[in-house]
């Protein structure tokens, strides 16, 4: 039983430890290096590295390179459902309720970057740009789940 309770105390623990992300982080120190007429299009990159997408209107003769970086801990809710189900399965009314608690107790925090800078195809330099950064955080209501529990 101890090495069970053991067990389940290490998956909640990890919980904790788990987040993702995707993109590279823009740091607004980098970002106040960009001036408008100067910093030229390969520039940017350098600073930023290749964008994460790029639009081209042919017609205004621009060309915009979008940066984006997402930071979130959004799997720990659902390690937190997994352990509490292994844990129902396991301790049955105990793990429900400790699945219960650590679910209830998991908060998600997101923060989204995102820098899109507008480049004139005729001077590849810095027409303008616009740097958005933002926050969040969400936690559950609900209750934990488990699997062959009560």
């Amino acid at each position: 039983m101890k090495k069970i309770i053991l067990g389940l105390l290490l998956i909640f623990g990890s919980i904790v430890m788990v987040g993702c992300s995707s993109g590279q982080n823009i740091e607004l120190k980098q970002v106040k290096k960009i001036r408008k007429g100067r910093t030229t299009e390969q520039q940017v990159r350098q600073m930023f590295g290749e964008p994460t997408s790029t639009n081209l209107d042919y017609k205004r003769g621009r060309k915009t390179l979008i940066y984006g970086y997402v930071n979130s801990d959004g799997s720990k809710k659902a390690l937190a459902g997994a352990a509490g189900t292994a844990a129902g399965m396991v301790l049955g009314p105990v793990g429900w309720i400790a699945g219960a608690v650590a679910g209830n107790s998991v908060q998600n925090r997101s923060e989204n970057k995102t820098l899109s800078v507008i480049i004139s195809t005729r001077t590849h330099r810095v027409i303008d740009y616009n740097y958005r950064v933002t926050q969040g955080r969400t936690s559950s209501a609900g209750m934990g789940s488990s699997i062959g529990g009560i």
